[in-house]
């Protein structure tokens, strides 16, 4: 995700570079460019810098996010990245929750384990990218958890649809 980012911006200011250098080299040789031509030049360039914004916000919600946001305790980004319906399993204890239910049993198993740290294991994704799965190995005050996120693209933003922590 980050290496895209990366590619993303690289582009963006490559494609900067080349336009200031086209507009350069134009009024160097003394042709003189018509207003359509600039509007058209200004509406390519926003349309680029839109697409690279768009790409970077796209890629800036993530399971790896989620994983970071269950590590420093903070709900409010966990409850952001929620389907409306959660498959939820805590130490073999499945149940199918709603999302405020689900919360709640996440920040009960938080505060009772006392989490230190999340490391990210392992992932996968479908051939589509529609989908998505995550291992990470949860370490606590009170032992140590593998835990599971599997998430759906939903238009432009990520919905977890299962969360399982099992002892690793």
């Amino acid at each position: 995700m980050v290496f895209l980012v990366f590619v993303g911006c690289f582009l963006f200011l490559f494609a900067l570079f080349e336009l200031k250098e086209l507009i350069h080299s134009l009024q160097i040789s003394n042709i003189i460019i018509e207003s359509s031509m600039k509007l058209s030049l200004t509406r390519s360039f926003f349309i680029l810098s839109c697409i690279v914004v768009c790409n970077i916000a796209l890629h800036a919600q993530s399971p790896s996010d989620f994983f970071k946001a269950f590590e420093k305790k903070d709900f409010v980004t966990i409850e952001s990245y929620l389907a409306p319906e959660i498959d939820l399993c805590i130490k073999d204890l499945p149940e199918i929750n709603l999302k405020s239910d689900a919360l709640l049993r996440m920040k009960n198993f938080i505060s009772a384990e006392d989490v230190k740290s999340v490391e990210e294991i392992h992932q996968g994704t479908s051939k589509l990218r529609s989908s998505g799965y995550k291992v990470a190995k949860l370490t606590t005050s009170k032992g140590v958890y593998r835990l599971f996120v599997y998430s759906e693209n939903s238009g432009k933003s990520l919905r977890v649809k299962e969360v399982r922590v099992d002892k690793f």
